[in-house]
């Protein structure tokens, strides 16, 4: 454990199991907040107007130099405000009033709850994190590109929504309110990369692959079009399929939904979407082109996971990433 204070307890008997300068006075970070806040809004049964009453110790325990909103003690304030106050202002003074409604009989059987809601908060960041990820790597490489290249940009903004929703939007909102208790494992921005890079590169080097080629492939500029809004959709579904394994039945159920509507809606809605039908000659071309991009990703995922990983773990855990890293950190707290 590379982290500067834990403590690890039994949560049935409370005993201290391992620990590291456990007694040390730390500031929580910014995510911690964010999951006291979470817990004290439940605990209250999600009663905002809850009033709290700030103690001596909320106030006088957090050092002047640090972050904080200026709470006065005997000071009665709103759950809502404190809210605010720790996850807009990051006031150390409002988390730890808002902590004693988590732990408000400093009873330690509430730790697996909350070490619960942590992971599923996280793990679940991840996965939307990549599916959002994708589309910003891969629009700002297609974006660069072909301000050069002497071809036209194969995407209207419909298509691009049309994709969004399908394969980002929808599963994002499903997939973060999923409940997940799987153990955190690795580091989350490795985490986010090595799932969302590979989709984005293969996205990328099939869209071009169209617009390149496309007199060579005799393909008309509304065909380029649609066989490349047809080609995101694949490099989507498989990033999506690669997000919901191992499928439950919610996964399931939105893997199959995600892929029934685009169906319907290239079927049904051609018009509006700005597709057009599937020829024989666009078939010759796409099916090649989707084993081959299939084929790819594949190769790059295992690529990310085994060689790249091994780097950027290497990276995050040198000494040029802590001190940026810590910089960070004190220019937020200041």
């Amino acid at each position: 454990i590379t982290a500067a204070a834990w403590v690890l307890i039994d949560a049935s008997t409370g005993q201290v199991l391992a620990e590291k300068q456990s007694d040390t006075r730390m500031y929580p970070a910014s995510i911690t907040k964010i999951l006291t806040v979470a817990l004290a809004v439940e605990k209250a049964n999600n009663d905002l107007t809850q009033q709290v009453t700030v103690s001596h110790d909320d106030v006088y325990s957090i050092t002047s130099d640090s972050s904080h909103i200026a709470l006065q003690e005997g000071e009665v304030v709103s759950l809502a405000d404190m809210a605010y106050g720790a996850m807009l202002a990051s006031g150390n003074d409002a988390a730890r009033t808002v902590s004693n409604l988590v732990l408000l009989d400093s009873n330690f059987a509430s730790m697996p709850q909350v070490v619960k809601e942590g992971r599923r908060s996280i793990n679940n960041l991840q996965r939307s994190a990549s599916l959002f990820l994708q589309k910003t790597i891969y629009s700002i490489i297609l974006g660069v590109l072909f301000i050069f290249l002497p071809t036209s940009y194969p995407f209207e903004p419909i298509h691009l929504t049309f994709v969004s929703a399908l394969t980002i939007g929808a599963p994002s909102f499903v997939l973060a309110l999923e409940p997940n208790s799987d153990r955190i494992q690795g580091n989350f921005l490795t985490n986010v990369l090595k799932k969302s890079f590979p989709s984005a590169l293969t996205m990328v080097l099939g869209v071009l692959f169209l617009c390149l080629f496309q007199q060579q492939l005799g393909l008309t500029q509304e065909q380029v079009s649609t066989l490349s809004v047809i080609v995101a959709f694949t490099v989507g579904f498989m990033l999506m399929f690669k997000l919901c394994v191992p499928f439950n039945a919610l996964r399931g159920a939105l893997f199959g939904t995600m892929m029934l509507a685009f169906i319907l809606g290239y079927v049904l809605f051609m018009d509006i979407f700005s597709l057009i039908p599937l020829t024989a000659s666009m078939l010759f071309v796409l099916i090649p082109l989707l084993l081959v991009l299939i084929a790819f990703m594949i190769l790059s995922n295992h690529f990310m996971a085994h060689i790249a990983e091994q780097h950027a773990n290497r990276f995050f855990s040198s000494k040029l990433f802590q001190r940026l890293h810590g910089a960070g950190r004190k220019r937020r707290g200041a």
